[in-house]
């Protein structure tokens, strides 16, 4: 079993509700070892374009047998099950399934862990320290200098 950090967000259909029924759908994909708590967060939007509704996001401690590849197919196969059609970058939507972190980094054309952005957004790092509180020394500072979220509640 190899240990991944999935971060998932929802800004649309009920966001908070979104985000733990996405809890509960990664049960079936592995083992859920945490959950982070909730955390409201303004939608990313390039310049130029009007922000969609704020986000709730989370993230969890997933232990999974397979490759990191055969589980972004599962995290795709159940934003699809919540009604996401990817169809542009920035755009609101329903759900949204990110592997921020594993134990072993991946370089490759179809996915890069730790996730290229990680390192700029907080709504990403609050969430991966709660659930896995050892990699402090890693990202808190980086955390720290963006500022942390507001905590929208306990899950």
């Amino acid at each position: 079993m190899t240990r991944f950090v999935v971060g998932v967000g929802s800004n649309l259909s009920g966001p908070r509700t979104q985000v733990l029924r996405a809890y509960q759908a990664l049960e079936s994909v592995g083992r859920l070892e945490a959950c982070s708590v909730l955390y409201v967060t303004p939608a990313l939007v390039p310049d130029g374009k009007t922000p969609g509704p704020s986000f709730i996001n989370g993230a969890v401690l997933l232990a999974y047998e397979r490759d990191p590849i055969s589980l972004l197919a599962h995290l795709h196969a159940i934003e699809a099950a919540f009604g996401r059609i990817r169809t542009a970058r920035w755009e609101d939507r329903p759900l949204d399934l990110d592997i921020l972190w594993c134990e072993h980094p991946v370089r490759g054309p179809e996915l890069t862990v730790p996730h290229p952005e990680l390192l700029h957004r907080n709504f990403a790092l609050a969430p991966l320290l709660d659930v896995l509180p050892a990699l402090e020394a890693t990202y808190g500072e980086r955390l720290r200098a963006l500022g942390r979220p507001p905590i929208a509640g306990k899950r």
